[in-house]
């Protein structure tokens, strides 16, 4: 897991560094450098231009691979690209080689790297419809992933197979897969996912007549989606639930392949029935309790079906005696004659059955010197594993401690780029106060504020996501309000808000990426407090701010639109409003952090009707008393439900 976590993080940061080099910087440094340093600038550039002109890419690959002196570890990468150029070009022949050949070159170096290889060779056999390979390929990723506790890639690699099986019309391979996936995706958090497997295990049922181990899946489905709240997936459940049952009318008059098998397992009990020999009681008295049981259970069977013969060959006898008196005697006579003979071949039975048993013992014999063999081998192997098993619980705790110092390093980081300093909000004309929960360890709400010529200028911002990406989201955000507000002397809100747009927009085009593409961006509040005459602009971007004064709340509605790329595409321009403060009021910002949180006795969100209440009667209260209510509030809210979102909520008051 170490291993995969450092891969992850060399992934971010190589995209990080990527994107501030541009294709015309990556042309220089190839231009300028040797050896392998050039090769990873042209494997960079190669990588930048898959999406843009798949012919050149190609010729740069073409010519890494052709260079003698490449290192094993940029060959490998090299035949990776190359297979997914390939691959979408539907050269499945030439990618199949390509990928195969960088597998070779990853095996036992590089274990992130080989599974995400190998997923590769089965995605190609796969569109080469080679179900049967790619079975292979995602069987030994499925392995490898539960040998790193990764249940999640686990389940995913034998939800595949599942689903090849079932194109190979091999049903019960196809059911045994699904429960295997089921069982790993159990083992986490993702619910959403173990919702499509068991959809897609009762789409293998039904079609194979099976409806009601159909109805138990899509019921078990049924029920996690209503407790998660995927409203649209608890839909299509019920409407798989009724097609279901319309299957199960129409073939009410017909044989399914469920019916069929069915039968064939009724005539195979019969002939194994027909066919058993059953042990003598003094046999059964030999055997334990279980045995005993099992014996006289097919015992009781065979004598059923036995009775069942009896009876039926005592009618015909009746029915053929009331026909013929005279054939019955000649019968008779025969019988007799076959009785003889039956005694003849009854003893010879018997000591066939002696000669059986005498063999059965020293089967016995054997099987017990294999037993006790085995035994000692396996209490060999168990203490061989319950070693390997310390020996990787210790690795574990030694890779959690490392991650978490890891995470501890990047809080490091972030608050010495974004140091929430509130000492701002205690001069002589203002007070207030901050209240920041993040989700974890580092976050992407943050605050932003300087001051400059009696004027206060304040951001408050919630980016994209939380966590590292958020965080990630926050620090580039803080760099474009440096570079506008303190460098460039813009503190009108409107303004700055457009500005940010436009970095984010220039910084995309730089990268060369995809525009339409590209998502990321931040709600935000701006405000621009004048302290000489007491009032204050404001703009906001998908959020707005309260106003509170003598217990009267007023929201000022921010622009429906985030400050993202968008901004710039459509020409939007931020409303911008100036707004009067007097003495005693307060100034409330907050991210949907807190109105978002679940809580209370029916875990529902917060809502923001209830939040308005809260902050309604802040004239009422001083700053120590207002910040005890919202964090009261929020944690008696919460109590120990999951914590969805980073939460950040500052006061601003105008002193009386």
């Amino acid at each position: 897991m170490h291993k995969l976590i450092l891969y992850t993080i060399f992934q971010i940061c190589f995209v990080i560094v990527t994107l501030g080099q541009s294709i015309d910087e990556l042309n220089r440094r190839i231009e300028s450098s040797t050896g392998e340093n050039k090769i990873n600038y042209q494997l960079k550039l190669a990588y930048q231009l898959m999406d843009i002109d798949e012919s050149r890419s190609m010729s740069i690959l073409d010519s890494v691979l052709n260079t003698h002196s490449i290192s094993q570890q940029n060959s490998a990468k090299a035949h990776y690209l190359k297979a997914t150029l390939l691959y979408r070009k539907n050269e499945l022949n030439l990618a199949l080689a390509a990928a195969k050949h960088s597998l070779s070159l990853y095996q036992g170096r590089n274990k992130s790297n080989e599974l995400v290889n190998r997923s590769l060779v089965a995605l190609i056999h796969e569109k080469k419809k080679e179900y049967n390979n790619a079975i292979k390929y995602y069987q030994k990723n499925f392995e490898e992933y539960k040998k790193l506790s990764d249940y999640e890639n686990a389940g995913r690699m034998a939800a595949k197979v599942a689903h090849l099986y079932n194109l190979l019309s091999k049903t019960q391979e196809s059911i045994l897969w699904y429960d295997s996936a089921i069982k790993q995706i159990n083992r986490t958090s993702n619910k959403s996912f173990h919702v499509g497997l068991l959809m897609n295990i009762s789409g293998v049922y039904n079609n194979y007549g099976d409806y009601q181990s159909s109805f138990e899946m899509l019921n078990k489905a049924r029920q996690i989606a209503q407790e998660n709240g995927y409203g649209e997936l608890y839909k299509e459940i019920v409407e798989r639930i009724d097609e279901v049952g319309q299957n199960k009318k129409i073939d009410t008059e017909s044989i399914t392949d469920y019916g069929k098998d069915l039968t064939i397992r009724k005539e195979t009990e019969i002939e194994d029935l027909r066919n058993i020999k059953v042990k003598s009681f003094e046999e059964i008295k030999k055997l334990s309790k279980e045995m005993q049981i099992y014996e006289l259970t097919l015992r009781v069977k065979k004598e059923e079906y036995e009775n069942g013969l009896l009876q039926e060959k005592i009618e015909k006898e009746k029915i053929q005696d009331s026909l013929n008196q005279s054939r019955i005697e000649g019968k008779l006579l025969q019988l007799e004659l076959d009785n003889i003979r039956l005694l003849n071949e009854k003893k010879n039975i018997e000591n066939q059955r002696l000669l059986l048993l005498s063999l059965l013992l020293v089967c016995i014999v054997i099987f017990v010197l294999i037993v006790l063999i085995q035994k000692v081998r396996s209490k060999k192997l168990i203490e061989q594993k319950r070693e390997e098993i310390k020996q990787n619980r210790d690795a574990i705790e030694k890779q959690r401690v490392q991650l978490d110092q890891s995470i501890k390093y990047a809080k490091r980081i972030q608050n010495a780029v974004l140091p929430v300093n509130v000492e701002f909000l205690n001069n002589t004309t203002v007070s207030g106060f901050v209240f920041n929960v993040p989700k974890a360890d580092v976050s992407g709400d943050f605050i932003w504020h300087y001051e400059v010529d009696e004027k206060l200028v304040f951001c408050l911002a919630d980016s994209t996501g939380h966590g590292v990406p958020g965080a990630f989201m926050s620090i580039v955000f803080s760099s474009f309000l440096d570079d506008i507000v303190k460098r460039r002397n813009i503190i009108d809100p409107s303004q700055i808000l457009q500005e940010c747009g436009r970095l984010l927009s220039d910084k995309v085009l730089i990268n060369g990426d995809n525009s339409n593409e590209f998502k990321d961006g931040m709600d935000a509040v701006i405000l621009t407090i004048d302290y000489k005459d007491s009032s204050f602009e404001f703009s906001g971007a998908m959020n707005g701010l309260y106003v509170v004064r003598n217990d009267e709340l007023t929201y000022y509605q921010g622009d429906r639109a985030s400050v993202d790329i968008s901004v710039i595409n459509n020409d939007h321009v931020f409303k911008k409003t100036k707004i009067q403060l007097k003495e005693g009021d307060s100034i409330v910002m907050t991210t949907d952090g807190y109105i978002d949180q679940k809580g209370g006795d029916d875990n529902t969100k917060f809502y923001r009707s209830r939040f308005e209440d809260l902050i309604s009667n802040f004239s009422q209260l001083d700053l120590h008393e207002k910040r005890k209510l919202i964090s009261n509030t929020f944690e008696n809210w919460k109590k120990d439900k999951e914590q969805i979102d980073d939460v950040l909520l500052v006061c601003i008051s105008l002193r009386k």
